[in-house]
Parts: structure tokens; C-alpha cells; sequence
């Protein structure tokens, strides 16, 4: 019930600026000499080389986050269809027509597998390359990366 009151349109603005800073600090290190030649020992081909520890940094930076947004899409879900359980229930026993659909959850449901789509298997083929050094599996992990921003329901379902 606080949902308004805490989330506010400066606080959003807020935090999609420091999400972009941070980003652009991440994608910057490279740059600024966390980086290695392709082909020394203890580096990925990624990038024209990147070093081992840079990708284990990105794929924490990236995989916890990625189980927060999957952990709180189910409580979200869970509270979610329970409340719309409750709601029909409540309208058999006085023998209204159901008003309210399963629509949301669907949604939360749909986010999430194509998120966990997209993101999981680069997820784990970046933490086989930090592992092993071999970067093959990378590669064609990044399509999913990709098309995880072009079939995101979320960003669909305004329209």
C-alpha cells in the first residue's frame, strides 16, 4: 500500500542515472587498463582480451542481481495469484461473475522466464570461461542477451 509513497518519479530518475554511471564505469575498465592480450594465459578472447577477474567481477555483478529480480518476481507472483485466488473465492460464494483475471501473473511469469532465458545461459557460459578459459560457449550466448531486450514483455505490455 506504500508502493506510491515510496516509489517516485525523482526516485526513479535517481536510480536509472546511478544504474547508468555504474554501468559506464564497469563497461570503462577495460579501457583504463583491465585488460590483457588476447592470447596471454589468464585471458578471454572477449573484447580482443579481457582478463579472467573481469569477468568473474561482471558475472557477479550481473548474476546476483539476476536471482534478486527472479527471487522477488515469485514473491511478487506468489502474493500475487494468492490474492486473486481470494478474490474468486469471494465471488463464487456470493455468485458474482469473476472480475478480475490471472492476467498480472501471466505477466510476472512471462518477465521472468524470458529474463532467466536470455540471462542464465551467458551467465553460466561466462563463469565456464572464467574457469576453464575456454570462451566458445560465449559467443553464441550473447544472441539470447540480445533478444532478451527485443521479446521482454515488460516493455511489450504498455503498448
Amino acid at each position: 500500500m506504500t508502493y506510491v509513497n515510496q516509489v517516485t518519479n525523482d526516485r526513479c530518475k535517481v536510480a536509472i542515472a546511478v544504474v547508468w554511471v555504474w554501468s559506464g564505469v564497469l563497461a570503462m575498465l577495460p579501457v583504463f587498463g583491465w585488460n590483457c592480450e588476447r592470447f596471454e594465459p589468464g585471458c578471454a578472447w572477449l573484447g580482443g582480451g579481457t582478463p579472467h577477474s573481469y569477468l568473474v567481477l561482471i558475472l557477479v555483478l550481473v548474476f546476483i542481481p539476476m536471482m534478486a529480480i527472479v527471487f522477488f518476481n515469485v514473491r511478487v507472483f506468489y502474493s500475487l495469484w494468492q490474492h486473486v485466488s481470494d478474490i474468486l473465492k469471494q465471488e463464487a460464494s456470493v455468485g458474482a461473475p469473476p472480475s478480475t483475471s490471472r492476467k498480472s501473473a501471466v505477466t510476472i511469469v512471462l518477465i521472468t522466464g524470458v529474463f532467466l532465458v536470455g540471462w542464465l545461459p551467458y551467465c553460466v557460459a561466462v563463469l565456464g570461461c572464467a574457469a576453464s578459459g575456454d570462451c566458445a560457449a560465449v559467443r553464441p550466448t550473447l544472441f539470447f542477451v540480445i533478444l532478451n531486450s527485443a521479446v521482454n514483455p515488460s516493455s511489450t505490455a504498455s503498448v
